[in-house]
């Protein structure tokens, strides 16, 4: 599993990327480095508030 931070103007959201369900957007993740530029489409999903 590999977490990613995006950020633009709006805010930071955190991406990711699990082998199990794309071995392809696995192995580009796994050479990304700082400020490099996405695109990502997928569901954003809120993060659950802490019990």
């Amino acid at each position: 599993m590999i977490f990613i931070d995006l950020r633009d103007r709006s805010g930071t959201v955190q991406i990711t990327v699990d082998p199990d369900l794309g071995a392809d957007a696995f192995a580009v993740a796994e050479h990304l480095r700082s400020e490099t530029v996405l695109r990502v489409w997928r569901k954003v999903r809120a993060r659950p508030a802490n019990p």
